[in-house]
């Protein structure tokens, strides 16, 4: 038997079903108001049987009126419908004040509810006192702050139809199985709110998909989800098929890929298209064979995620500092610093007189600006060395006896003085303002 004639057998069944020859016209009806496939006509009137009570007219009057007072075209409205047949058994009155009511609630103009709405129509289900029940919940389970609750459920109003008791099991498991702190917890949902709708089964499946194929603990799968809450969106066709594009394109072996996946989940996120134009654009820009490309992605995976014109203007303000494209190509990670922390950075160091090699090598280009200038400002007044500058926190504060946090409170960087900092770095290397100009948005 077709796929069509089972189809129509089925809806006959409906219509026998309900003993009635109205219901077979019925079911035509709907079908063609609100343009279905068979398919979806068969979904829709099982799971919603009440249709069938409903008369042409009165379903016709009812969509006319929300057309008109949500202000809505009747494309979208079939979708909705269709999601949500219970929303043609509420009154005008009571669909008004649902709306009114979230719109007030979660700060949302017409266009915005309209789009909410569309990902999830079952919220008009939902009661004022239950919405505000699970508001309320993440609020003190998360810490949020209602502008936060507003801004995750405008991408993903389903966060409110999911019970407590359930959001609290799936909290318990990221906690005990994927070694999540509640704060990381928020973050992730603020990211990913989806990532409290997949089932226990589906998160555990995920992880093991990743040890399965490529050899990853349980403690690196933990550490990548709190990196990329985003990971559980991913398909595993599509994981495998990028280790065999990075391989294929950029020579990176199997260990190579994993290696960078665990330590930047955010390269698996990455449209492949895209990399190819990047890949284009970094080698033609930056005169990079491909084997130099392979191990420009290497040191900084995070370059492929940056937009092409910021970089075309990063790499044209680093070069007015006197870098080469050369250093950019051995230290890549440099076109992730904001142009005025670029400088910034680089004046507090080269005024007092380190070099400009050990700038690079050390990667101080990455070390914030506050620290750099308090660690300077405390080991000149002490009268140490400083070339303990670049070195790591832990090792820093131990051998120094004081935490860069402390030391930024003892020593703060005021406005004043970064203006001060960067005339000195001009004055001394004969350098105009306009030579060297900054840009305060940077966006990568």
């Amino acid at each position: 038997m077709s796929a069509e004639n089972y189809e129509n057998e089925l809806l006959e069944r409906i219509a026998l079903a309900a003993n009635s020859e109205i219901a077979k016209k019925r079911c035509e009806f709907i079908k063609e108001y609100f343009n279905l496939s068979n398919e979806k006509l068969i979904k829709m009137v099982t799971q919603s049987p009440f249709l069938l009570s409903l008369t042409e007219d009165s379903i016709k009057n009812k969509v006319e009126s929300i057309e008109k007072n949500l202000n809505i075209n009747k494309s979208d409205l079939n979708d909705i419908i269709f999601k949500n047949p219970y929303i043609l058994l509420k009154d005008d009155e009571a669909l008004l004040k649902k709306t009114n009511y979230y719109k007030l609630s979660f700060s949302l103009n017409t266009k915005q509810f309209l789009k909410t709405l569309h990902l999830n129509p079952m919220i008009m289900n939902l009661n004022h006192d239950s919405v505000k029940v699970k508001v309320d919940y993440y609020m003190k389970k998360f810490n949020y702050t209602r502008a936060q609750i507003s801004k995750v459920f405008k991408i993903f109003p389903s966060i409110i139809c999911y019970p407590v008791e359930t959001v609290e099991k799936r909290v318990e498991l990221l906690s005990n199985e994927f070694g999540l702190s509640i704060e990381k917890i928020a973050k992730a949902i603020l990211i990913s709110p989806s990532i409290l709708g997949f089932k226990e089964e589906s998160l555990l499946k995920k992880r093991q998909f990743y040890m399965d194929n490529f050899s990853v603990t349980k403690e690196q799968f933990n550490k990548m989800l709190a990196f990329l809450p985003t990971i559980f969106n991913l398909s595993e066709d599509l994981i495998l098929e990028k280790a065999k594009f990075y391989n294929e394109h950029f020579g990176l072996t199997s260990q190579e890929f994993i290696k960078k996946f665990t330590t930047f989940p955010s390269i698996l996120e990455y449209n492949m298209d895209t990399v190819l134009q990047k890949a284009d654009y970094y080698m033609n820009k930056l005169n990079l064979s491909k084997e130099q490309f392979k191990e420009f992605i290497l040191n900084s995976p995070a370059t492929l995620g940056y937009n092409t014109e910021t970089i075309d203007n990063k790499i044209d303000h680093i070069q007015t500092l006197g870098f080469t494209k050369g250093d950019i190509v051995n230290y890549p990670k440099i076109l992730s610093v904001p142009n005025n922390k670029l400088l910034l950075r680089y004046a507090i160091c080269m005024n007092e007189g380190m070099e400009k090699e050990r700038f690079f090598s050390r990667n101080v280009y990455i070390i914030n600006e506050n620290k750099l200038y308090a660690r300077y400002k405390y080991l000149k007044e002490k009268g140490l060395k400083t070339t303990v500058v670049p070195e790591g926190e832990k090792a820093f504060s131990k051998r120094i006896g004081i935490s860069s946090d402390e030391l930024i409170k003892l020593y703060p960087l005021s406005s004043k003085e970064e203006t001060r900092i960067i005339n000195t770095y001009f004055e001394n290397n004969n350098i105009a303002e306009t030579d060297a100009e900054t840009d305060n948005n940077i966006d990568l």
